[in-house]
């Protein structure tokens, strides 16, 4: 299945039968969704924040063990959207791409490139966007690399893998975290819940 059939639907084939409009008001929704989805995790993050401070603030080891499995069950809950985050992601990725190719076609239609796009199933079509992606900046050089390559390569798996900038990135926000003392053990509420301090109450 296409990666945006839930977006444009089976019967765009090509990129041809998809207009730069529909694309347009593919990526708006898209960003409503994913700034939906962000807050949700924000909320679940300041719930599990305040649960865990009533669990330190506990006497009762039955009750942490209450609050931590609560703990728990939110987290699942932000996994999952994470999961959701990361599917939206990659369809920005490919919406971005191609907009561009829409926005350019006229330096493309009449090349081999724009004869490979002009029949190319729109599923296939996605994964060569995706990965000519990095740091989500579609690169139409290493496009038309991917394409060129197609009769002697054959076809490309989709790329996994984090990008180099995103990766680092996050760790230089870990590192601030960490330094800063921001949320220490909430990763793993259920054994904090259940530490010492409540014991001496």
């Amino acid at each position: 299945m296409a990666l945006l059939d839930n977006v444009f639907g089976k019967r765009k084939k090509t990129i041809a039968a998809i207009t730069l409009d529909e694309l347009t008001m593919a990526k708006v929704k898209l960003e409503r969704e994913q700034e939906r989805v962000m807050r949700r995790v924000g909320e679940l993050e300041k719930e599990k924040e305040r649960l865990f401070q009533q669990g330190v603030n506990e006497a009762s080891k039955r009750k942490q063990l209450l609050i931590a499995q609560k703990i728990q069950e939110l987290e699942f809950q932000a996994k999952n959207y994470d999961k959701n985050l990361a599917a939206y992601q990659k369809q920005m990725r490919v919406l971005n791409g191609l907009i561009f190719l829409k926005e350019n076609r006229k330096s493309w239609e009449d090349t081999a490139v724009g004869q490979i796009l002009g029949t190319m199933d729109l599923a296939e079509l996605e994964g060569f966007v995706d990965q000519a992606t990095a740091n989500n900046v579609f690169q139409m050089d290493k496009f038309e690399r991917l394409l060129g390559s197609l009769e002697e390569a054959g076809e490309f798996g989709e790329r996994e893998e984090m990008d180099e900038g995103v990766a680092q990135i996050l760790a230089e926000m870990q590192r601030a975290r960490e330094a800063g003392g921001v949320g220490l053990g909430l990763e793993k509420p259920e054994t904090s819940a259940s530490a010492e301090p409540a014991e001496k109450l």
